[in-house]
């Protein structure tokens, strides 16, 4: 509740709050840096960087995740680094215009991890073709791999918060 003028008071909703709150952060950014001006790489204008991907993004992107895995599940990829590595599809980013596909992906098996998302890259077309049979776009996005990095981070920001030197530091 906000104090409103006179006796009465105003009661704003959660969506009431976010608006107030985007139009406040709005005016403050034309203010201090003019209308519209990218500030520090975001676009104001743009509605797709302000509020992420949207719906249609995400659910291509999760079809995009569950045939990738059919594919590597139930498909011979011809490349010897590819190997017999069994591969995770973990996320799938699409741009804006789903012209463009971002996989993530873990190998585990035969090969490194970098081997094998750069034989991926090499046979991005074969796979795109395969996808192309299984789903029902009007364009199938170009598939770029690259190597799946949140294990390895939150292993390594585990390491950290079990070490003995913050350990140290939440006993004191």
């Amino acid at each position: 509740m906000l104090p409103g003028r006179g006796s009465g008071e105003i009661a704003l909703g959660a969506g009431q709050w976010t608006l107030a709150l985007d139009k406040i952060h709005h005016f403050t950014v034309q203010l201090l840096f003019g209308l519209n001006q990218p500030l520090f790489g975001f676009n104001m204008s743009s509605k797709n960087n302000a509020h992420g991907p949207s719906q249609r993004q995400l659910r291509v992107g999760e079809l995009i995740r569950k045939e990738l895995s059919e594919v590597f599940l139930r498909t011979d990829i011809n490349d010897p680094d590819v190997g017999k590595a069994t591969i995770i599809v973990s996320e799938v980013q699409v741009s804006p215009d789903i012209r463009n596909a971002t996989a993530y992906v873990l190998a585990f098996g035969e090969g490194e991890q970098e081997v094998v998302v750069s034989a991926l890259n090499k046979n991005s077309k074969y796979l795109r073709g395969e996808l192309g049979h299984r789903l029902e776009l009007k364009h199938v996005p170009k598939l770029e791999f690259k190597q799946d990095l949140t294990f390895e981070n939150s292993t390594r920001i585990n390491n950290i918060l079990n070490s003995d030197k913050v350990a140290q530091d939440l006993d004191s």
